[in-house]
């Protein structure tokens, strides 16, 4: 019985070695075939997805998405709305953060420039001047908020922040066309782009409801406003930046 075994096993060894079938008469019963090898079935390598050709610079586009990064284009995005206090009505920022008008009287105080304002004390939660100069610089760099003022814009009056009354009206010309896009430039860096925004200018004699319905639709000037975003070591702001209702029309030769 031993060397029956021996045989067999010799056999199976034998079969499994050459992929083969074994065929194994055991006395008193039927033939069983040796079970195979399971053969392992190929991955098949998915397909490699095709990198985007880039946005040539000077190619006019819907879009800045086209040619920023996510993180680029989510800074650009965030920067249309903080930017607002910074150009026109500086009490626009109590809207962006739920603040309210402070019961105390406004306050004159002379800003660096020289210039005396008169301050309206703003209160709700946060509504601190650092607590707001952090906000900015989550999207700014502080070279961008030193040139748009905010030094005297906004001021710290008894530890809560204070806001210039000041209020620049915004450019009726700006027309309803949606602006377009420029790439100038881009490096791991720096990216600089035009915002291209349109402008129709009132005709002489033209009714205020035609000069609407017109422009709704058309435009008759461009103007060229330009954005920059830097690569700080706390990540992609934005050195540069134009609001087209603060804007107008490129100068003409």
């Amino acid at each position: 019985m031993k060397q029956i075994c021996a045989a067999l096993t010799v056999l199976l060894a034998a079969g499994l070695l050459v992929g083969c079938t074994v065929t194994v008469q055991l006395p008193g019963g039927e033939a069983t075939p040796a079970p195979q090898p399971v053969q392992a079935t190929p991955t098949p390598e998915p397909d490699p997805t095709p990198t985007p050709a880039p946005t040539p610079a000077g190619e006019e586009v819907d879009s800045p998405e086209v040619f920023l990064t996510s993180e680029q284009y989510d800074i650009y995005t965030r920067a249309d709305k903080a930017s607002q206090p910074l150009f026109g009505d500086t009490f626009s920022v109590m809207y962006q953060y739920s603040w309210n008008y402070s019961d105390q009287p406004e306050v004159e105080r002379q800003a660096d420039t020289g210039t005396t304002f008169r301050y309206q004390i703003l209160e709700g939660e946060n509504a601190t001047l650092e607590y707001y100069r952090e906000q900015l610089l989550t999207v700014f760099t502080p070279e961008f908020l030193e040139e748009r003022g905010f030094d005297w814009r906004f001021i710290s009056i008894d530890g809560k922040l204070a806001a210039a009354d000041i209020g620049i009206g915004g450019n009726s010309e700006v027309s309803d066309v949606p602006d377009t896009f420029q790439l100038i430039s881009a490096d791991d860096n720096t990216v600089e782009f035009y915002r291209i925004a349109h402008y129709t200018i009132p005709m002489e004699g033209e009714s205020t409801e035609d000069y609407i319905a017109r422009r709704a639709v058309s435009y008759d000037k461009v103007g060229h406003l330009t954005i920059r975003l830097v690569n700080t070591e706390n990540g992609w702001r934005v050195d540069a930046y134009g609001q087209p209702s603060f804007a107008g029309p490129d100068n003409e030769e």
